[in-house]
C-alpha cells in the first residue's frame, strides 16, 4: 500500500529541514501511546498500540534514516512486527520551495504487511498509518513554525 501527500508550511526551508531532522524533537510528534527509544543519530525503536478492543495489538518498529540530502530529502525505512505479522516500510520526505519559504513537505510511504494476520492487519494498519502520518506532519509543521519564529 502507498500513502502519499504534501502540505505547505509557512516557514523557511532551513527551519523546516531543522525540524524534520531533529530526532529528539520528532519524538514528540509520535503517538501519545508510543514508547520511543533513540538508538543513535540514525536509528530509533518505536513501540505502540494499534487498534482498539479485541482488534488491538502492540507493534514494535525499528526506524532508520537512510539517504539524507540536506536540505532537500530524507529516506526512512521501518521494519516491524506484531502478533505474527510483519510490517515493512520505505518512505521519502522531500522539501520544495524557495529558501525563504513557504516550504512544501511532500511524502511517499510504501508499506507491506505479511504474515498470519496480514489481510485483517493491513486494513487496520493502513487507516491507522494514514491518520498518524497526518498527525506527524502537523507536528513537523508546528516545529518548523516555532523554529522560524525563534
Amino acid at each position: 500500500m502507498e500513502l502519499s501527500g504534501s502540505r505547505t508550511i509557512d516557514a523557511p526551508r532551513a527551519a523546516t529541514w531543522a525540524a524534520l531532522t531533529d530526532v529528539d524533537a520528532l519524538a514528540t510528534c509520535g503517538p501519545p501511546n508510543a514508547a520511543i527509544e533513540r538508538l543513535d543519530d540514525r536509528r530509533a525503536r518505536l513501540r505502540l498500540s494499534v487498534g482498539s478492543g479485541f482488534f488491538a495489538t502492540t507493534v514494535s518498529i525499528a526506524l532508520e534514516l537512510g539517504e539524507i540530502v540536506a536540505p532537500d530529502r530524507v529516506r526512512v525505512t521501518a521494519h516491524g512486527q506484531a502478533s505474527g505479522t510483519r510490517v515493512e516500510g520505505d518512505g521519502s520526505l522531500e522539501l520544495h520551495g524557495p529558501p525563504e519559504g513557504p516550504t512544501t513537505l511532500a511524502w511517499t510511504v510504501d508499506l507491506a504487511v505479511s504474515g498470519a494476520l496480514a489481510g485483517m492487519a493491513s486494513r487496520l494498519i493502513e487507516s491507522e498509518a494514514a491518520r498518524r502520518l497526518d498527525d506527524a506532519v502537523d507536528c513537523i509543521r508546528a516545529l518548523a513554525l516555532d523554529r522560524a519564529a525563534s
